[in-house]
């Protein structure tokens, strides 16, 4: 868990070094334009966020709980509980798949 930890930091410490033109990752963000130089980045994002964390986590999230399946209002305060849980956790895994596959975009066209 340590290692993961550590990882993370230096991926999200390396994208903030890395001078980007913040203007372009900002409408990128909210209009992405994937063209075939940028598709592989923009594809590993998507798979990077989607697939692990959502399925393995959402999966331990449930499993982790004791809920009575005829109780209904326990059952509804539980989805509730869940899809926080995994708003956050995705939202976290977001900022440090973006991290690592920036600072990748950057040194993958980086030129001397």
């Amino acid at each position: 868990y340590q290692r993961r930890v550590h990882g993370a930091i230096c991926f999200i410490f390396n994208f903030f070094r890395i001078q980007h033109n913040n203007l372009e990752l900002l409408q990128g963000l909210v209009l992405p334009i994937l063209t075939m130089k940028t598709a592989d980045k923009g594809l590993g994002l998507v798979g990077a966020c989607v697939m692990p964390y959502n399925f393995f986590l959402h999966s331990k999230l449930v499993l982790t709980r004791e809920i009575d399946n005829t109780n209904s209002y326990e059952v509804r305060t539980a989805f509730k509980y869940f899809r926080i849980e995994l708003v956050i956790s995705l939202f976290f895994s977001f900022i440090i798949s973006a991290c690592i596959i920036g600072t990748y975009a950057h040194w993958s066209t980086y030129s001397e």
